[in-house]
């Protein structure tokens, strides 16, 4: 009966996959309808209702009738004397009207374009990371601090709302969060992304995590080698003499190359294992990878929404709103004409059902996103992902059931620090909230390892056991332990 309950399991698990695989294949679809709705809805608010809400004044309109340059050059000056406030107005609309339309392009490209995160290779080449490399320890440190600092400026015995000036957080709690377990990255395998060299596993780990890693595979390497004189031209002898070589190094340049992972592990380096999983990390089927910060995979952006792209796709989905509802607001009177039929059409560019198309899917499709977005913007002031908000809900039921302590997510250190994290922007980050209206690519604020906790927590949920939290791991047990076993994943391997 169990075997053949495992079967119906794993036939609806296909199913599944087919069906998510579709999605994939028909994401340049999606794509290509969204661009082509978005085009539809400018073109016919461009064309047909701004010149009816901002018109040009009369006489700019006679002038620019005469085609001659030499006329309008020299008529432009009486015609702005002539009417200054029609002509203000007209130009005060079509440009404010302009950067939304390109705000929603901009993000939308940025949204796709951006990856959203790979647990190997990181963000894209263009925010010049350095996970790896010359330089990379002091690139882990700065972001392991800024998640400290957002940590200690939140008070656990405060209200989640009440979060404390970043600025002003004390000293002591930024260098006990810094030093402390509460902020230590926590990181599994991944047994459904395709297997990769255990260098690689490695190379991907930030240097806390990596040295660990090497420093087991050193010990077992030592107990089961043979003579110690053999053992001074051993990889682990020539990484520890790595490593002390590293600690001379001023603190710009320190960091492990690809090189010296390998050399370190020796003949391991080339076995395969399955990939590190970091926290809030999920596997998208989709995709067949693993995205940092995972919220879901986006058929309008044919990719899925992590850490890299998520705040072009919250800044999209509020520009994109806002506009539907410019439209929805201006385009009466244009579509009051568009029923008079007894009345000749005077729009030569914009077919007279085109209006009323443009209406309804502005004010059906504008108030979903609206919606959506609304949900996004409260989902980031919890410090939750829509992964985890599923998941904490269940926690939630978990520990009221269980009548002791209440849930509290570990992520949420409060709705102030949580959006300026999030947006990178307010006191204390990189950016001001100004840059919320910049059309230019803003990196996000962590590294997909270090994350803003609230501290004392030792960095877990409250009020649930480590072994309750969900995962999207979907194999049975037998299905794990084969790829464990065929991937030679040893006791020592803590990814």
């Amino acid at each position: 009966m169990s075997s053949l309950a495992r079967c119906v399991h794993r036939s609806f698990r296909r199913v599944e996959a087919c069906a998510e695989w579709s999605i994939g294949a028909a994401g340049p679809v999606f794509v290509a309808l969204c661009a082509a709705l978005v085009a539809l809805g400018a073109w016919t608010f461009f064309v047909g209702v701004l010149p009816g809400v901002a018109p040009l004044p009369h006489a700019l309109t006679r002038l620019l009738r005469t085609r001659s340059s030499l006329h309008i050059l020299l008529g432009l000056p009486g015609v702005v004397l002539a009417e200054p406030l029609a002509l203000l107005r007209c130009l005060g609309a079509s440009t404010a009207c302009a950067y939304i339309i390109t705000s929603i392009a901009v993000h939308y490209l940025h949204a796709i374009r951006e990856v959203p995160g790979s647990v190997l290779t990181g963000l894209s080449e263009a925010r010049h990371e350095r996970r790896l490399g010359p330089g990379s320890d002091a690139w882990w440190l700065r972001k392991r601090r800024d998640a400290a600092r957002a940590s200690a400026a939140f008070s656990p015995a405060a209200s989640a709302s009440a979060a404390q000036p970043l600025l002003h957080a004390e000293q002591h709690r930024l260098d006990d969060a810094i030093e402390g377990d509460d902020l230590w990255p926590t990181s599994k395998m991944c047994m459904k992304c395709p297997p990769v060299m255990l260098w690689q596993a490695l190379a991907a780990l930030p240097p806390q995590l990596r040295a660990i890693e090497l420093d087991v595979r050193r010990t077992l390497r030592s107990a089961s080698s043979a003579p110690s004189s053999l053992a001074a031209s051993s990889p682990a002898s020539s990484a520890r003499l790595q490593q002390q070589q590293q600690q001379d190094l001023p603190e710009q340049v320190r960091g492990d190359t690809a090189d010296e992972i390998r050399e370190a592990l020796g003949e391991e380096a080339y076995k395969l294992v399955p990939p590190p999983k970091p926290e809030r990390a999920h596997h998208c089927r989709t995709c067949g990878t693993c995205a940092l910060k995972y919220d879901h995979h986006c058929p309008w952006l044919n990719a899925c929404v992590g850490l890299g792209n998520e705040r072009h796709f919250v800044l999209f989905m509020l520009w994109l709103a806002f506009g539907m509802g410019v439209v929805v607001c201006t385009s009466y009177p244009l579509l009051k004409r568009s029923f008079a039929l007894s009345t000749p059409w005077d729009q030569p560019y914009v077919p007279r059902f085109l209006p009323l198309l443009t209406f309804v899917l502005c004010a059906i499709m504008g108030f979903a996103l609206a919606i959506m977005a609304a949900w996004q913007l409260l989902l980031i002031a919890k410090g939750e992902t829509s992964v985890e908000a599923n998941d904490n809900s269940h926690y939630r039921e978990l520990a009221k059931r269980r009548g002791r302590a209440a849930f509290v997510n570990v992520y949420d250190v409060g709705r102030t620090t949580n959006l300026r994290v999030f947006f990178n922007a307010g006191q204390d980050m990189r950016h001001s909230w100004w840059s919320v209206l910049s059309l230019r690519r803003i990196e996000p604020y962590g590294d997909g390892w270090h994350w803003p906790k609230r501290l004392g927590m030792g960095g877990r949920h409250e009020g649930i056991k480590q072994e309750e939290e969900l995962t999207d791991d979907e194999e049975e047990p037998e299905e794990r332990l084969e790829k464990e076993e065929h991937l030679h994943v040893g006791p020592s391997l803590t990814l």
